[in-house]
């Protein structure tokens, strides 16, 4: 809807939404306690990109970046580092992530170790035009793909609605983050990769 016609809504006592609806962790763990009902391979690659991007306040678009060559382990914090690019702002920094002692639906390394260990082979396919050895090879998983992922689970997962869509991964944990009183401004910042001015 154009500025204008948003406009003559609102006149009318229309509501106006345009923004995208948030997914916490609550929401994030009932879709991956589907995920992981299915159990197949495809389930575990998108459980594994819903818990990357929410644990990295990232754009749904970003995760088809993540690559082996930008992973390291830091032995001494038990952290896994990724090189996180963003194509929107030509940008990238790395991100740490941890384990999540409170649920393993929503802890990076039960996902990603779920969807290795289904992926098999296919993870690591030999690619002589690649420049680095993907996460997701399969397509480059992007925004829609992720989004259409979320649709398919409407009427499945208590609470996700038809407006929910990739970008309510970067939404909600920026939200719950800033609700959080232990976490400065600076370090929402810093995690969703926005400039501070």
């Amino acid at each position: 809807m154009k500025a204008r016609g948003r406009a003559e809504a609102i006149k009318r006592g229309e509501n106006i939404q345009d923004k995208t609806l948030g997914i916490q962790k609550k929401l994030l763990n009932r879709i991956n306690e589907e995920y992981l009902q299915q159990g197949d391979a495809p389930a575990m690659q998108k459980r594994a990109v819903a818990t990357l991007l929410y644990n990295a306040v990232g754009r749904g678009g970003e995760i088809a970046f993540a690559n082996f060559e930008l992973m390291r382990w830091d032995e001494d914090n038990s952290l896994l580092w990724l090189g996180w690019n963003s194509i929107k702002t030509a940008t990238g920094s790395p991100l740490s992530f941890t384990s999540d002692s409170s649920d393993h639906c929503s802890d990076v390394f039960h996902a990603l170790g779920c969807f290795i260990i289904t992926a098999g082979d296919s993870l690591f396919r030999i690619d002589d035009t690649a420049d680095a050895t993907w996460l997701f090879p399969a397509d480059g998983v992007a925004a829609s793909k992720t989004s259409r992922s979320l649709k398919d689970l409407i009427g499945k997962v208590d609470g996700l609605e038809d407006d929910h869509a990739s970008h309510g991964f970067r939404v909600g944990p920026t939200d719950e983050l800033a609700l959080n009183h232990l976490v400065p401004l600076v370090a929402i910042v810093h995690r969703g990769g926005w400039e501070l001015s």
